[in-house]
């Protein structure tokens, strides 16, 4: 089966990696495409690539750091910590209700309100946002969505304002994380790296024009503000998958309550702290996807946490083109 998967991913021209892990046994792990289309340097298993929103679980990971220190809880009020940008903001939105995306918060990145994501901008440069606070002012003048944890939006500006929180509270939300998640669980492949600086093996990402493919460093942040621009190889997300479903990163309680559905956001999915969850029979899918210009991403655990699924792209549309396809083959396991 995983021969026919090859052939329709290189028919598809898939760009990155496919992981499928069943149980401890790596069942496939190929890479496909160009990390440098121009030069023409491959796409290796270990090569590292944008994820998008997946990055809004690190982020939350983060802020359950602080709770575990006593730094922080999760009925603090958001606006105790960090400015209200505008009056028409309610100063009561929790940290819980900004992780589950029920705060309510106008959006600056507001997905129903955008026709073109590989080229979205906002009033303040790319290259200009180099730490969460650098956002405030881009933060749209726009009433609530609904009141606080009557509604799910999904919300990436709330997830800035986490950030922005975590910043605060520690002086460096990038370091913060590398000290309290990525060195203590050997991830040292994953980082926040800045556009213009990307380390060894890392793929650029790609978005298609008429005029052919381009990267996409003029289309989004410098470096990752809290809610996208994490990057990782599949290898990475595997050790972070394993360390956090056997409470290696957070408490068993905290860990709990960070993969409990706190919201319903339609018919079938649920949302907890950062990370999407939908009910299967017998236990829980935990879901972390990320979308962007020159980005697409997914990794999942499902089956009673015995099946790992990570797809990685360097393309806008990678990932949706052939998840079909994966999913077809996952069926059989």
């Amino acid at each position: 089966m995983f021969i026919t998967l090859i052939h329709t991913l290189k028919e598809k021209n898939y760009s990155g990696v496919v992981t499928i892990r069943k149980d401890d046994k790596i069942l496939f792990n190929e890479a496909f495409g160009y990390r440098d289309k121009p030069n023409q340097i491959e796409n290796d298993t270990s090569t590292i690539f944008g994820i998008a929103s997946g990055t809004k679980l690190y982020t939350a990971l983060g802020i359950m750091k602080l709770v575990e220190k006593n730094m922080l809880g999760l009925e603090s009020k958001l606006f105790d910590i960090i400015e209200k940008p505008f009056p028409s903001y309610d100063e009561s939105v929790t940290i819980k209700q900004a992780l589950s995306h029920t705060s309510g918060l106008p959006d600056y990145y507001d997905e129903d309100l955008i026709e073109d994501f590989d080229n979205f901008t906002i009033e303040t440069p790319w290259h200009l946002l180099e730490k969460p606070s650098d956002y405030f002012s881009s933060m749209p003048d726009r009433q609530m969505k609904f009141s606080p944890g009557e509604g799910f939006h999904y919300n990436n500006g709330a997830f800035v304002f986490l950030a922005m929180v975590i910043e605060k509270l520690t002086g460096d939300y990038h370091k913060w994380l590398e000290d309290e998640l990525f060195i203590p669980l050997d991830l040292n492949h994953t980082g926040f790296y800045r556009l213009d600086a990307l380390p060894k093996n890392t793929a650029n990402g790609y978005i298609e024009t008429s005029q052919g493919f381009k990267t996409n460093i003029y289309n989004l942040p410098i470096i990752s503000g809290g809610d996208g621009g994490l990057f990782t190889n599949s290898e990475d997300l595997l050790k972070l998958w394993d360390d956090l479903l056997a409470n290696k990163i957070l408490s068993h309680e905290n860990t709990e309550t960070l993969l409990t559905p706190h919201t319903k956001t339609n018919e079938d999915d649920y949302y907890g702290l950062g990370i999407w969850l939908d009910k299967e029979e017998n236990s829980i899918k935990k879901t972390i996807v990320g979308s962007d210009a020159g980005v697409s991403f997914l990794s999942s655990v499902f089956n009673k946490d015995s099946i790992t699924l990570n797809m990685l792209s360097n393309t806008s549309d990678g990932v949706w083109d052939c998840l079909k396809d994966v999913r077809e083959i996952l069926k059989d396991l």
